[in-house]
């Protein structure tokens, strides 16, 4: 009996131990993300930003792109098109923000520059009516969210930097003028030594906040988990914080740091919150990896997953923008750039391989509407410091054409700048112009004519006399290419 009672005890711990073992990540059922368009842009890359419907018009969703170079905007209905016509007016602003309360929303950059949208023809014509950069030149806009619960659509910048756990700016029509509409929120609790890892609003409304931290003679620091109460007097927001949970990191010297970096993964559909933290797993031999906590009552409530092999170093958090259920997030590992779902970050669902692609060093992603046509958000990955590129990957598995690589097309361009349509020409070239509607009709107003290499101008107005009001395309053709440019009358 006793013999029994032991070797059930001795089972009982090893199911135990292997329940909470370090495993490696597994890649046997990863997917390879097929690339369906690798552009190359030139110079240093930088992040990419999606543009929904700016400025109100539906069905024109932009795709901005800056680099040393200068970038390019592109459409991105239905497909991106690199030989069209690249939307005028738009520049880098990306960011929404309900500045004065009348639809739509107003766009920022990244210099805190806000644009208002100013009627809409064939460009998107709008009029800076305010510079918000009162902390610092690049305010690294984070997202747009009503923080402050006064109906109006503000700006999160600046996360956990400059001191403070975010600066807002704020929107709404009584929010002033330039500097007044920043409203700071800081106040976090300090121990002797303290580190801000994550703040972030919960699926259940509530702002938390994670913070490393390590009294003067502790031999181990905790990783503490708050929750925040924010209330917005004036410029500032009064701040309350109420410790929640810890994790003790097991250190023995004042030398060790258990810890590392940690990423909020935020359910929304199932009302779930997830931390994951790098820290050291086992001390004897000593074993980093990362440890994935439901988090979503307050608590650190370890899920049993501990993953070697990879760190938080490099992530794309895309939360639920791919449609999916459950949150996605992109973990750069040695076996490649792996993709996992929030509840399971031991088993990754698809993989890209960045080697080859010009891609690298990687600089950032956006995610995008339905480019191969599966009904489901695909991505747009940037990178490279000197001859930059842009590709768009997806996780659809039916897309027959696994790469198509071009250039930005360089050379002769067709631009419209007012009711003006400007074809420039760098050697002389058979030029045509028609005229189509969006369901497929077309005109030819132009007929084919050998251009010299230089600018000829032509005006709308007369090319679209006998056509009633509506939206249009102009489809000019400058020897094989056509460039499309979208027109309303």
């Amino acid at each position: 009996m006793r013999m029994n009672l032991r070797l059930l005890l001795a089972l009982i711990l090893a199911v135990t131990c292997a329940a909470n073992a370090q495993v490696p990540f597994d890649i046997s059922k990863a997917v390879p993300v097929k690339t369906v368009m690798n552009v190359r842009i030139g110079g240093s890359v930088g992040t990419p930003h999606f543009i929904p419907s700016p400025c109100g018009i539906v069905g024109r969703d932009v795709l901005s792109v800056g680099s040393s170079t200068g970038g390019l905007q592109l459409y991105t209905q239905p497909r991106i098109d690199t030989t069209a016509q690249s939307p005028r007016g738009l520049g880098l602003s990306f960011i929404p923000i309900d500045y004065d309360g009348v639809s739509p929303f107003e766009l920022m950059n990244v210099e805190g520059r806000i644009d208002r949208c100013d009627g809409v023809d064939s460009v998107f014509r709008r009029v800076s009516i305010d510079t918000v950069n009162c902390w610092t030149p690049n305010i690294e806009p984070e997202y747009s969210m009503d923080v402050d619960g006064d109906g109006y659509l503000d700006v999160v910048c600046d996360l956990l930097g400059g001191g403070m756990l975010a600066h807002v700016i704020l929107g709404g029509p009584k929010a002033g003028k330039g500097c007044e509409r920043v409203a700071e929120i800081h106040g976090y609790p300090n121990r002797y030594k303290s580190l801000k890892r994550a703040f972030f609003r919960s699926s259940s409304g509530r702002w938390r906040f994670v913070q490393w931290e390590r009294g003067q003679s502790d031999l181990s620091p905790v990783m503490m988990l708050y929750d925040v109460g924010l209330k917005r007097t004036g410029n500032v927001f009064e701040t309350t914080f109420t410790p929640l949970d810890s994790i003790y990191g097991g250190s023995s010297s004042l030398d060790d740091d258990p810890f590392g970096m940690v990423e909020e993964l935020i359910d929304t559909v199932h009302h779930k919150d997830y931390l994951l933290v790098e820290r050291v797993l086992q001390w004897n031999p000593v074993t980093k990896g990362v440890e994935r906590f439901d988090i979503t009552d307050g608590r650190f409530a370890s899920t049993g997953e501990k993953v070697t092999e990879y760190s938080l170093a490099f992530c794309d958090n895309m939360g639920h923008s791919l449609g999916t259920d459950v949150p996605v997030i992109g973990i750069n590992t040695y076996r490649g750039f792996c993709y996992f779902y929030a509840d399971n970050i031991t088993t990754a669902f698809a993989k890209f391989n960045y080697f080859g692609t010009g891609l690298q060093p990687a600089r950032g992603f956006t995610v995008i509407n339905d480019q191969t046509g599966d009904g489901k958000p695909d991505i747009v990955l940037t990178g490279g410091t000197v001859d930059g590129r842009m590709a768009v990957v997806s996780f659809d598995q039916s897309v027959s054409v696994e790469e198509n690589t071009s250039d930005v097309p360089a050379g002769s361009t067709a631009r419209l700048s007012g009711d003006q349509l400007d074809v420039t020409l760098v050697t002389p070239e058979v030029v045509s112009v028609d005229v189509a509607t969006v369901t497929g009709q077309q005109w030819t107003v132009v007929p084919p004519t050998t251009l010299d290499a230089g600018t000829k101008h032509y005006d709308v107005t007369t090319l679209l006399h006998s056509r009633p009001s509506g939206a249009y395309f102009l489809r000019v053709h400058i020897g094989a290419r056509i460039i499309s440019i979208p027109v309303t009358r």
